[in-house]
């Protein structure tokens, strides 16, 4: 094998790396992208929620995927986005974390899922730290893409206060 073989063999086993994809979705008119080692599935909204009292303004309820019910999180209401209305292009995203090494899914609500993309980390960067309006800590980074910033998700601090908020829902 030759040197440039293998340095587009290297290349084709980057980027065939789960680390290195991310699904791209929207919420209100922002891109964001989330790793896709963290995503469970992708469904349409038609899903009926049943609504959980007293929870957090942005935990709609949970819904029931072959009998287990996954807590929805809406979360443009989460990143205080006031575009929440539902139509063909809303998905739910299942996402999974391990709270205490034990497998969590969560579904999160986004205006839509745009596409799975390869992304090398030496593209992210650090986002500003000015002129955010939701928590800078979900946010792991940022990385320009055709002329677009897509804002790159922190998954665990994303979830980390809502981790308390499904506690006593069983959804492993």
């Amino acid at each position: 094998m030759n040197e440039s073989e293998a340095s587009d063999l290297e290349i084709y086993e980057r980027e065939l790396s789960v680390e290195n994809k991310y699904l791209i979705l929207t919420l209100g008119n922002q891109n964001f992208a989330i790793n896709v080692s963290s995503v469970s599935e992708v469904l349409d909204s038609s899903r009926e929620i049943t609504v959980i009292p007293s929870g957090p303004e942005y935990l709609l309820g949970v819904i029931n995927i072959r009998g287990i019910a996954i807590p929805v999180i809406d979360l443009r209401t989460r990143f205080g986005i006031d575009e929440n209305i539902f139509n063909d292009e809303t998905r739910i995203v299942i996402l999974e974390y391990y709270e205490k090494d034990q497998l969590c899914k969560v579904g999160g609500i986004t205006n839509s899922v745009k596409d799975v993309i390869y992304i090398d980390k030496k593209q992210i960067t650090e986002a500003p730290k000015i002129a955010v309006k939701w928590n800078e800590n979900f946010i792991e980074g940022i990385v320009r893409i055709n002329e677009e910033f897509i804002i790159i998700l922190d998954l665990d601090e994303v979830l980390s206060c809502d981790k308390e908020a499904f506690e006593g829902v069983d959804n492993n």
